[in-house]
């Protein structure tokens, strides 16, 4: 989402949590994250670096029964698994044009720039692609 250049409007929109780890790989953007982001409740030391990032995400969601917004497939499994939601950044940027926080324009724009960066299987393009035009429908 930051290299399709939305993460900051996920951010402005959602309340997200994040565990250590996860702000780690942020580098120089966790601090001007900082402000918007929150880690993940409960035992410090349980997050601390020697805890691989995705086990992190899983442990996160699943002690706080979070969904969670990752494009990495393993995690999202472990999190169906779970029988918790999860999310991708493409469903972010739907949720940005549902919620009219960008238009049609800025969509195409993002949409273009995540293409570039990410692929997805055919089973997680196709049902991004149906909410997309439910979506449409709805909004115009």
């Amino acid at each position: 989402m930051r290299d399709a250049g939305y993460l900051d409007l996920v951010l402005e929109t959602l309340r997200l949590h994040i565990p250590v780890g996860v702000r780690d790989e942020l580098g120089t953007d966790a601090a001007s994250m900082n402000a918007r982001l929150l880690d993940v409740e409960g035992d410090r030391a349980a997050w601390e670096a020697d805890t691989p990032v995705d086990e992190q995400v899983i442990r996160g969601a699943k002690e706080m029964r979070l969904p969670v917004l990752s494009d990495d497939l393993d995690v999202l499994g472990a999190i169906l698994d779970a029988r918790l939601r999860a999310y991708t950044a493409r469903i972010m940027l739907e949720c940005l044009l549902y919620r009219r926080v960008i238009e049609n324009e800025a969509y195409d724009a993002y949409k273009r720039g995540l293409s570039r960066r990410m692929r997805y299987t055919p089973s997680l393009y196709a049902a991004a692609e149906e909410l997309h035009w439910e979506i449409r429908k709805e909004i115009g």
